[in-house]
């Protein structure tokens, strides 16, 4: 599972929840959803969540 968000500061607070679950498949990225930096192939699925 990959984790894509714009803002930096929103990776490392989701990176630094995550080490208190002890799940290792999932791992967050900083990025652009129109430009996503993941290879084409690598998502069956996109869920957007917008929280304004």
């Amino acid at each position: 599972m990959t984790g894509l968000d714009f803002t930096e500061a929103m990776v490392n607070k989701a990176n630094e929840n995550l080490k208190k679950t002890g799940i290792e498949n999932i791992e967050f990225v900083q990025g652009d959803i129109e430009n996503m930096p993941l290879a084409d192939d690598l998502l069956d699925v996109v869920i957007i969540v917008d929280l304004k």
